[in-house]
């Protein structure tokens, strides 16, 4: 087993047992325990396994610009950390609309379900079309509960993790219920569980952008709305790129040609 893996499964197996014990406890008896409860409970193991075993820093912005209540969030996907660093900066509840694959995964399956996620199979439309109004049935359900989509459908692959078109279907909750979208960009969070990154210190960016406020949606289809979302989010990361050499150099302690040799391996990585 690589090493980085084994630091990391070794250091984070409190954090991992304490996490299989509430996921399962949760997903099996959802209705026994409030939002509150499923939520920040799983928020607080997230938050120590990212910072013991993990060894992650989040530098969030924008938060100035989320609206107050109920949004839908749509991000760029890069990795299975993806999930992990939305419920470690979100101080609001947030489900997911995973992949069906993701059901089976040890912890993240039960963890989403506890949450009152949804899980899509993307060759089946039928499929698509009932799972949307199940998210927007949770919604209605639980009112504080935000939803959190990638709209490429799949994560972004190396070595370039180019962004993919997103799928306008993926707005549909939101235009059905009135809810601001708001685009999110995160950078570059695959090193964290990659075996061949060896940080002391693992910088992710997220960036919570400019919503789409209801009024503004309401003039678009889905798919413009879809294309906007995707090009500012696009923007974002070329920006985040050009600060991504200095949270690494700066968070690990690094010398210019120290940083230089750790970040030869991304230098081809343009969104």
């Amino acid at each position: 087993m690589n090493r980085k893996l084994f630091r990391m499964i070794v250091q984070g197996i409190p954090s991992l047992v304490q996490s299989f014990f509430f996921t399962n406890k949760t997903s099996k008896h959802k209705e026994k325990y409030n939002l509150d409860y499923r939520y920040y409970g799983l928020r607080k193991i997230v938050l120590e396994l990212c910072r013991r075993s993990l060894r992650t820093r989040f530098i969030v912005s924008g938060q100035e610009n989320l609206p107050k209540g109920q949004v839908l969030f749509v991000a760029n996907h890069v990795s299975y950390m993806d999930p992990l660093s939305f419920i470690a900066v979100s101080d609001r509840p947030v489900a997911f609309l995973s992949k069906k694959e993701a059901i089976k995964l040890p912890v993240i399956g039960n963890a989403n379900i506890g949450l009152g996620g949804k899980f899509l199979d993307r060759e089946d439309l039928r499929s698509e079309i009932k799972v949307f109004k199940e998210v927007e049935d949770e919604m209605e359900k639980e009112k504080e509960l935000s939803f959190v989509i990638f709209p490429e459908g799949t994560r972004e692959t190396p070595p370039d993790f180019k962004m993919l078109p997103f799928h306008h279907g993926s707005f549909k909750p939101a235009e059905r219920l009135g809810l601001p979208v708001v685009p999110v960009a995160i950078y570059l969070s695959d090193r964290v569980l990659n075996p061949n990154y060896h940080y002391k210190t693992y910088p992710i960016q997220i960036r919570f952008l400019r919503p789409f406020l209801p009024e503004e949606c309401e003039k678009m289809t889905t798919k413009e709305l879809a294309l906007e979302s995707h090009n500012l989010i696009l923007k974002n990361l070329e920006e985040m790129i050009v600060l991504d050499r200095k949270y690494v150099k700066e968070l690990n302690g690094y010398t210019d040609e120290e940083t230089d040799k750790v970040l030869r391996s991304t230098e081809t990585r343009k969104h």
